[in-house]
């Protein structure tokens, strides 16, 4: 039986040619926020109104929460979370925060289906 290496030199290539081509897609396919209010990490000197995260890709309205979350774990939330026309935007309507951390946690789905979720906190001081 003889083996052709002609062949075979052509195939591991295009297998491997095919296996780049489609990594940028898969990593693309997933939703992860590229802004927030407030920020990430920040300290604000007043309480916001509202939480509101920007995703990298479009989200779907029916599966998007978004819980601001107190020190104690309370939620501080006053309405459901909402996604925008754009379907990049996540908010929710949040109480008055009162000085302390608070916690913002988020859960997406991608309009293809990939899942992805995450945490931020930030910190309200009173005004001086």
């Amino acid at each position: 039986m003889k083996t052709s290496i002609p062949r075979l030199s052509f195939l591991v290539p295009a297998l491997l040619a095919g296996v780049l081509l489609c990594m940028p897609r898969a990593a693309m396919a997933h939703a992860y926020p590229s802004a927030e209010t407030p920020p990430a990490g920040s300290t604000v000197k007043s309480s916001p109104t509202e939480v509101t995260i920007r995703y990298n890709a479009a989200i779907e309205d029916a599966f998007a929460k978004l819980e601001v979350l107190d020190a104690h774990g309370h939620s501080q939330n006053v309405s459901r979370p909402r996604v925008a026309p754009d379907h990049r935007t996540l908010s929710v309507k949040v109480r008055r925060l009162v000085a302390g951390q608070y916690a913002v946690k988020w859960q997406v789905v991608a309009e293809d289906g990939h899942r992805t979720h995450g945490s931020y906190t930030f910190r309200v001081v009173a005004d001086p």
